[in-house]
C-alpha cells in the first residue's frame, strides 16, 4: 500500500505495513540553496528513487515554496527513526529538522 504525508509534524508516528511506501511531502522555499535529505536510514528501511524529488509550487513567483518528495519503503516489522534535514551541502547545521517514527507491522 502507498501512504503520503504532507508536512509532517516533527516526531510524528506513521504505521505501515512491511512493504508498504511512504511518500513524505515536505516544502521549502525555492532559490535558496536549501534541499531536504535523509540524515538518518534505518537498517530495514530503504530510500525509493535517487533522494528528494522537487515539485514546483503553483505560482512562478521568485522564491515560492516548493515541495520535496521523499518516498520511503519499510521493509521489516518493528519502530524505526527516520530523520531528514532542512540544509544547504554548504553549511554546517541544518535550518530545520524532522524525525518520524516508523511503525511497521
Amino acid at each position: 500500500m502507498h501512504h503520503v504525508v504532507e508536512s509532517p509534524e516533527d516526531g510524528q508516528r506513521i504505521p505501515l505495513a512491511a512493504g508498504d511506501s511512504l511518500e513524505v511531502r515536505l516544502r521549502h522555499p525555492s532559490g535558496t540553496g536549501y534541499r531536504w535529505t535523509v540524515t538518518d536510514l534505518p537498517p530495514g528501511v530503504v530510500v525509493g528513487g535517487d533522494d528528494a524529488q522537487v515539485e514546483a509550487g503553483t505560482s512562478s513567483a521568485p522564491g515560492q515554496a516548493r515541495t520535496s518528495v521523499v518516498e520511503l519503503v519499510a521493509s521489516s516489522p518493528g519502530e524505526s527513526v527516520v530523520r531528514l534535514a532542512l540544509e544547504r551541502p554548504w553549511e554546517d547545521a541544518p535550518l530545520e529538522t524532522v524525525s518520524l517514527t516508523l511503525a511497521v507491522s
